[in-house]
């Protein structure tokens, strides 16, 4: 017989309820079964408010008890295989990436190479356009100056030789009038 202090009002199953208070009066019995159903029902509403409460804070609802853990995988030779090969396919693929990832950046850096030299040989073209097209134009200036030089000096002589044809004429002239005048 179980004492009414130790009983234990959430037995699994009516059954086992009735066996525990089994002994006792039908008054005792009768508020055992009342004050066991009061437990179970405070129990389950606490259980319902307690899954609202889960609900409202985003946690999971956890019904009954929780699933037994899964068993661990075992230490065998199997999964030591399995583990090894998917290890090898690993580093393979992995050396091939890195294969691919150092021809692709060979390229880039030949890419880049080529690049600036097209940039600096565009630069020297250009530098040297630029250059030739001063030059020619100092040059033709330097033409055109020399060639005014030219004129001007031509006419300089040309006038040179007139001034000294009117000297002479002049002093024919002056000659014959001297003349004249003996």
């Amino acid at each position: 017989m179980s004492s009414p202090l130790i009983l234990d009002f959430s037995c699994p199953s009516n059954e086992e309820f009735e066996r525990a208070i089994d002994g006792f009066s039908e008054d005792a019995k009768e508020g055992y079964r009342r004050e066991r159903a009061r437990v179970l029902r405070e129990r389950r509403e606490a259980a319902i408010a307690e899954e609202k409460r889960a609900v409202q804070h985003g946690r999971p609802i956890t019904q009954g008890q929780q699933p037994p853990p899964k068993p661990a995988a075992k230490d065998s030779a199997f999964y030591k295989k399995i583990g090894q090969h998917l290890g090898q396919r690993f580093a393979e693929e992995a050396e091939k990436i890195r294969a691919e990832m150092r021809k692709a950046l060979d390229d880039l850096v030949s890419q880049r190479s080529d690049a600036l030299d097209d940039i600096h040989r565009d630069y020297q073209n250009v530098k040297n356009d630029i250059d030739h097209a001063v030059f020619s134009k100092i040059a033709d200036a330097l033409r055109l100056e020399r060639q005014k030089r030219a004129q001007i000096e031509l006419r300089l002589e040309r006038a040179l030789d007139d001034i000294e044809k009117l000297k002479q004429q002049m002093n024919g002239a002056g000659l014959y009038e001297v003349a004249r005048a003996k």
